[in-house]
C-alpha cells in the first residue's frame, strides 16, 4: 500500500473468507506507514517498560514505603487528568504526525532530567520528571489514535490491533526481564539512558512516516473562517463538543464505564503489586521484575489466540469478557502466597487482557470521526486514568492500613462485575454499534 494513499474506510467491502483474511495481514504488512508506527511503538514500550520497572525497585529499596511507590503512579496518572481533556482539543487542531514527533524529542530530554542533580533533590526530580513525560505522552496518545485511524482501513483493524498488543507484549516481557539485573549491575542511571534513546529512536521512525496532509491535520482543511477562530472559549466548545459525542454514543459510554472499573483493579495493581511481593509472596523484591515479565509472556500468547478470536468474534465481546476474566483473575491472585503459583497466574492474566486490548482500538475508531479522535480519545482516557489515579492514591494509602491481598480481592470483584455487566450494555449489532457515526 503506498504510503500517501487517501484510505477511505466507507469504501472497503466486508472481508469474510479465511483466504481474504490472509491478504489482510499481508496488506497491513506492506504498509509503510503502518509498519513505521508499530516499530516506533515497541521501540518506545521496551524503554517505558525498562524505565518504569526501575523506578520501582528503585524507590521501593529507597523508601520501603508503599506511598513513595505510590507516588511514582500519581505522577504518571496526574497529567491525564489534568491535561488529557484538553490536549484532544489540540491534537485536533495540530498536524498529528507532527504533534508526535515533537512529543518524543521533548521526552528525550525529560528523561534524562533526574542525572542532573544528585542527593536529596533526586526523589522530587524524578516525580517531576515523570509527570513531564506523562503530559507530553497526552498529545502523543490521541495524535497515534488519529493517525493509525487515516494509515490503517476499517477492515484491517482489528488486525492491527493485534500486532499493536503483540509489540506491547513483547515490550512487557523485555522491559522488566532486564532492567532489574541491569539495574542490580548499573544502578538507575542506564534506565534513564535507554528510555532517552527509545524515545529518540521512535521520533526516527515518525519522521519517515508519509502521509498528505489533509490526513494527518483535518482541522487544516475546515473554511478559513472556522479556521482563524482563536481563544480559551474555541478549546472550551470543542472539548465539549468531543463530550458530548461522547456521550451520546452508547458504545463509548459503556467503554468508559467498564474501563472506570478495570483502571480501578490497575491501578492498585500497578501501584502496590511489588509490596505483595513481599508481604505476601515472602520473595525479593528484585523478582518483581520477572512477575511482570511472565505477565508479557501471557499478553504475547494471549494477543496471539485474541488476535485468532477476532476474526470470529465481535469487539466488544473481546472487551467484556477480557474485563470479566481480569476481575476473576485478580481475586484468584489475591489469595496467592506462593511466588511460582503467582507467576503461573500473571501469566493467564496476560491472555484476557490481550482481549481487552484488542477489542478497544477498533470499538473507539470505528464509532469515531476522524476530525473527533483527538478529543474523544482524551475524554476517554482521562476518565480510565482519572479513575486509576484515585485508584493509585487510594491504594498508597489503604496500603497502610488494610492486607494487599484484601485490597486485590474487592478491586478484582468490582472490576469482575463491570465486565458482566458490560456484556448486556454494549450494541447487540454491529450496525447499532456504527449507528452514531452516522449523524456527524
Amino acid at each position: 500500500m503506498h504510503a500517501d494513499t487517501n484510505i477511505d474506510e466507507h469504501t472497503h467491502p466486508p472481508i469474510n473468507t479465511s483466504t481474504s483474511n490472509t491478504t489482510e495481514v499481508s496488506r497491513l504488512w506492506r504498509n509503510r506507514n503502518f509498519v513505521l508506527l508499530a516499530t516506533a511503538q515497541g521501540i518506545s514500550n521496551i524503554g517505558d517498560f525498562f524505565f518504569t520497572t526501575t523506578l520501582l525497585v528503585w524507590i521501593f529499596d529507597l523508601t520501603h514505603q508503599a506511598a513513595a511507590v505510590g507516588s511514582i503512579w500519581i505522577a504518571e496518572y496526574a497529567p491525564i487528568f489534568l491535561i488529557g481533556p484538553i490536549a484532544g482539543v489540540f491534537v485536533d487542531r495540530w498536524n498529528r504526525r507532527h504533534t508526535m514527533l515533537i512529543a518524543d524529542l521533548v521526552r528525550v530530554g525529560l528523561t534524562l532530567l533526574p542525572l542532573l542533580v544528585a542527593g536529596a533533590l533526586r526523589l522530587p526530580i524524578i516525580y517531576i520528571s515523570v509527570f513531564a513525560l506523562g503530559a507530553f505522552s497526552r498529545f502523543f496518545a490521541p495524535a497515534k489514535a488519529g493517525l493509525l485511524q487515516v494509515i490503517v482501513p476499517e477492515e484491517q483493524r482489528g488486525q492491527a490491533a493485534s500486532v499493536s498488543q503483540t509489540m506491547m507484549a513483547i515490550s512487557f516481557i523485555l522491559g522488566p526481564a532486564i532492567a532489574t539485573p541491569v539495574y542490580t549491575l548499573a544502578g538507575p542511571t542506564v534506565a534513564l539512558i535507554i528510555n532517552a534513546l527509545s524515545f529518540g529512536a521512535s521520533a526516527l521512525c515518525i519522521g519517515l512516516i508519509r502521509v498528505r496532509r489533509e490526513l494527518a491535520h483535518p482541522y487544516a482543511f475546515k473554511s478559513q473562517e472556522q479556521a482563524a477562530k482563536q481563544g480559551i472559549n474555541l478549546v472550551v466548545n470543542e472539548f465539549k463538543d468531543g463530550l458530548g459525542f461522547v456521550f451520546k454514543t452508547r458504545t463509548l459510554l459503556v467503554l468508559i464505564f467498564t474501563s472506570l472499573l478495570a483502571m480501578l483493579g490497575a491501578g492498585a495493581l500497578n501501584t502496590l503489586d511489588i509490596v505483595f511481593v513481599e508481604q505476601r509472596l515472602h520473595a525479593p523484591t528484585t523478582l518483581y521484575g520477572s512477575l511482570m515479565a511472565v505477565g508479557g509472556i501471557g499478553t504475547l500468547a494471549g494477543a496471539v489466540i485474541c488476535g485468532l478470536l477476532a476474526k470470529k468474534l465481535r469487539p466488544q465481546w473481546l472487551v467484556s469478557g477480557g474485563i470479566a476474566l481480569l476481575g476473576l483473575g485478580l481475586v484468584v491472585y489475591s489469595y496467592q502466597t506462593v511466588f511460582l503459583a503467582a507467576l503461573i497466574l500473571n501469566f493467564l492474566l496476560g491472555i484476557p487482557q490481550a482481549g481487552l486490548n484488542i477489542g478497544f482500538g477498533p470499538l473507539v475508531t470505528n464509532v469515531t470521526p476522524r476530525a473527533m479522535m483527538g478529543r474523544v480519545m482524551s475524554v476517554i482516557e482521562t476518565g480510565m486514568f482519572g479513575f486509576s489515579l484515585l485508584s493509585a492514591t487510594l491504594a498508597s494509602t489503604l496500603g497502610q492500613f488494610i492486607r494487599v491481598d484484601i485490597l486485590f480481592g474487592i478491586c478484582g470483584g468490582l472490576v469482575g462485575v463491570a465486565g458482566l455487566i458490560s456484556l448486556f450494555l454494549f450494541p447487540r449489532s454491529d450496525k447499532q454499534l456504527s449507528s452514531a457515526d452516522s449523524s456527524l
